[in-house]
């Protein structure tokens, strides 16, 4: 008895870079070897073999993830049918040949493959200006961090009168009272020495640029940084 064979691949119709299975089934007297070469068809993962079967008998099912990316099986305008390389199977009882097709579709019209020369849009409109904050909410956080400097401030001309009382009742100080107020300072906290040194260059606008240095750069100034302004204001001021 010859061995008998089944081949099949998959739907029987793929297009160009579709994987699809291509399963022979053998069935015959042990030992049952099968031998199905893919021809134009690539392999995209290695062979499934499944043996079963008891006593002589024996039926070998092997299958293959095959690919068309060559020239040998692409199709051309219209679809095109590949017959694959015959099956040959040798069992223990004689050998037996068989054959299977698949058909390649093509995925471009024939009239788009034809075409001289490919279609384009192309966008000559500027397109409109985006912001990735909508303009309503951007204007509410600017009219906010406003509010909050003018809060801060305030907080800081409030904390500069609790910590001098004698600021407080007078409408205006003069570079004397500020130059007085930077020396004390050299014996209270960074905070305050801050505070007297930005008065004194607001009051003194050829040392304003070293005095806005010593009230905020870091580190906190020392008493021998206000002491220093202090002269240097007064000997500018002549």
């Amino acid at each position: 008895m010859t061995p008998q064979i089944h081949v099949s691949v998959g739907s029987g119709s793929v297009g160009v870079g579709d994987p699809f299975d291509y399963v022979v089934e053998a069935q015959g007297t042990a030992p049952v070897r099968v031998t199905a070469d893919t021809g134009p068809f690539v392999a995209v993962a290695a062979p499934q073999v499944a043996r079963s079967g008891g006593g002589d008998a024996q039926v070998v099912r092997v299958t293959q993830h095959l690919i068309c990316v060559d020239r040998g099986c692409v199709p051309g305008a219209g679809a095109r049918r590949v017959v694959l390389p015959a099956v040959h199977v040798t069992s223990g009882d004689g050998a037996a040949t068989a054959r299977a097709a698949v058909t390649l579709v093509p995925r471009v019209p024939a009239k788009a493959v034809a075409a001289s020369r490919a279609q384009y849009r192309t966008q000559v409109d500027v397109p409109p200006a985006s912001s990735p904050v909508p303009a309503g909410a951007l204007a509410a956080l600017l009219v906010a961090a406003a509010v909050v400097l003018a809060l801060l401030a305030m907080s800081i001309v409030v904390r500069g009168r609790r910590h001098h009382p004698q600021l407080r009742g007078r409408p205006a100080l003069g570079l004397i009272d500020a130059l007085r107020l930077l020396r004390e300072s050299a014996g209270r906290p960074p905070a305050d020495r801050r505070r007297a040194a930005d008065l004194a260059g607001r009051l003194a606008p050829t040392a304003h640029a070293e005095a806005m240095r010593v009230a905020w750069a870091r580190p906190d100034p020392d008493a021998g940084d206000v002491t220093s302004l202090a002269s240097r204001i007064e000997t500018e001021a002549g």
